[in-house]
Order: structure tokens, then sequence, then C-alpha cells
């Protein structure tokens, strides 16, 4: 777990509790109480560092001394995706910063967020306490991984695939596909057989498999697998799907959840239960 303390330990003092809770989903009143002490800090930590939010939160006559309840968290002046896809906005100051990803860039333009240590550390063990609660920490148990986002390459600062590469960490690879293939420059092609032909060599390996990234990549497969007439996979049913990251530009053809979870229970054998999104 991250040894490392918060910016300011005191005025950020609620803020680390929160982020250090053991159990994931505890709701109650005193972690509620929590939570709205961790939001009012932030929030003020947001608007003493960052000149934007100061002024945005002045503009909409915010003060996080209004916070408190959780309900009353629906005031905080949220920030649009799209606005960081035209300006770099922090609150830390640059030499603290140690990891900067950006999105995908589906768009032609790419959001970009700056990270210290503590921040991306505290994250990190939050989902890995979320993985301890269900049981998908299996250090002693190898998994073949396919992986539906890039593929990675020196200097690439794709926020999913870094989280992708996190998320491997929960379990021995054994081995390691990915959708979208680099074709050099930087450049990356989604690969449908190659995911097809991955996903029945590993069937025939019979190893957990964990499929990770976005969803929209592994129906697209799906898809392809039933205009093939192909045999539905049996996977190993310890397999896992952990879904990251929204439908992007192929948000005209998204399909329900529960129909996406139908069609991956039903072509590849994993179990509804063992299907999240963690998006």
């Amino acid at each position: 777990m991250n040894a490392l303390s918060p910016p300011d330990p005191v005025r950020l003092a609620a803020t680390a509790e929160l982020c250090t809770l053991p159990d994931p989903y505890c709701q109650d009143a005193v972690s509620d109480a929590l939570f709205v002490r961790a939001m009012r800090e932030i929030c003020a930590w947001h608007i003493a560092h960052c000149p934007f939010y100061s002024r945005l939160a002045a503009l909409r006559n915010f003060t996080p001394e209004r916070l408190e309840t959780v309900a009353d968290c629906a005031a905080i002046p949220p920030i649009h995706a799209n606005f960081f896809k035209q300006h770099e906005v922090l609150s830390i100051d640059r030499a603290a910063v140690t990891t900067h990803l950006t999105s995908s860039g589906t768009t032609g333009q790419k959001s970009q967020m700056f990270f210290d240590a503590w921040s991306l550390g505290v994250g990190q063990d939050m989902v890995a306490r979320i993985f301890a609660r269900y049981g998908w920490h299996t250090p002693d148990q190898p998994v073949n991984y396919l992986i539906f986002n890039y593929e990675p390459v020196t200097g690439s600062k794709v926020g999913t695939a870094f989280t992708n590469q996190f998320l491997a960490r929960f379990a021995p690879v054994n081995r390691v596909g990915y959708a979208l293939r680099h074709i050099g420059g930087g450049r990356h092609e989604y690969d449908p057989f190659g995911c097809i032909h991955t996903l029945q060599k590993y069937a025939e390996e019979g190893l957990p498999v964990r499929l990770l990234g976005f969803p929209a990549f592994l129906h697209a497969m799906l898809s392809r697998m039933q205009a093939l007439e192909l045999e539905p996979l049996r996977l190993n049913p310890q397999s896992l799907v952990f879904f990251g990251g929204g439908w992007k530009k192929d948000a005209q053809r998204a399909v329900p959840k529960t129909e996406l979870y139908t069609l991956i229970e039903e072509w590849l054998g994993i179990p509804n239960l063992r299907i999240r999104d963690g998006y």
C-alpha cells in the first residue's frame, strides 16, 4: 500500500483518511461524515492552489463550508471533460508532477491530467482494495490477458493504457495480447482476428483469462465471431472481464450492459458475476 504522505498532511487529513478506509464499500454515518469533510478539504485545496478553479467557485458562489451532507456535494462546481482538451489545469506545483497522462484522443484532441506521487498512489491503493474485496487479487494463479486497449509504446502517456497495465498486476501474467496493435509511428490499429485467435489459444490452454479495456472493441470482436459463425469459446470459469473507458466514437453502436454481458457469457463462457465495469 501507498506509504507516501499527502502534499499537506494537516489540510488534507480527512482526504487521506478517506482514501485509506479498509472497506471500499463502507457506508454509514461515520464514513459519510468523513466523506463530507474530505470533500470540503479537497475543494478548499483546489480553490487555494488553482486560479481557474478559484474563479469558477467564485462565479458559482460556492464555498467549501456549505458542504454539510453528502447531498450537498452535488453543488460542487463541475468541470466538463472537454475543458481539459484545451487547457492544462494543475493544483500542484509542476515540480511535484510525477505522472502525466492523456486521454486516447479519439476525437483528435487529448485531455491532460497531472498527478503527484501521493494522488496516484492512493488511487491505485483504493483499486487494490476493491480487487481484494472481490477475490480478484490472485498472486498464486497465473492468468492470460487480452487487453482491449493500446499495445504499449515507449513514451506513451495514454491514461487508459496506463490503467490497464496497472490492473494486470493483480494476477501473474502468463501471456498477454492487445486488441489495438502498434503499427508504427505511434499509431495503433484494431485487430479483431488477432483477438479471436488469441482467445482460441487461451481456451485451449485452460488458464483463467482476464479481459481488460474498452467495451466497444470486445463487442466488435464478439460481433465478428457471430458473423463468421464460429464456435463459442468456453474460457476458464475463473476468468474475469473488467471494463474501463467508454464507447468513444462508437457510441452510436453502444449496446446496453445487460445485452453485452449476455453476449460475453454466451460466446466466451464467462459468468455474468465475473463481468464488471470500472468506468
